[in-house]
C-alpha cells in the first residue's frame, strides 16, 4: 500500500465506511430498532391470543 496510492485510497475509504456503520450512534439505532420491533410484535402476539 505504501507505493500505491490507489489501493491506499480504497482501503481508507472502505476503514471510513466501516467505521461511520459501527459508530455508537448507528449501533444505539440498529438496537433501539430491533428492541421495539421485538415489543410490537409480542405485543401483537398477545393481543391475537386474547381473540
Amino acid at each position: 500500500m505504501k507505493n500505491d496510492s490507489d489501493v491506499y485510497a480504497k482501503y481508507q475509504n472502505e476503514s471510513r465506511l466501516l467505521s461511520e456503520f459501527y459508530s455508537k450512534e448507528h449501533v444505539l439505532n440498529m438496537w433501539r430498532e430491533f428492541y421495539l420491533s421485538a415489543y410490537k410484535d409480542k405485543q401483537e402476539e398477545l393481543l391475537n391470543k386474547k381473540k
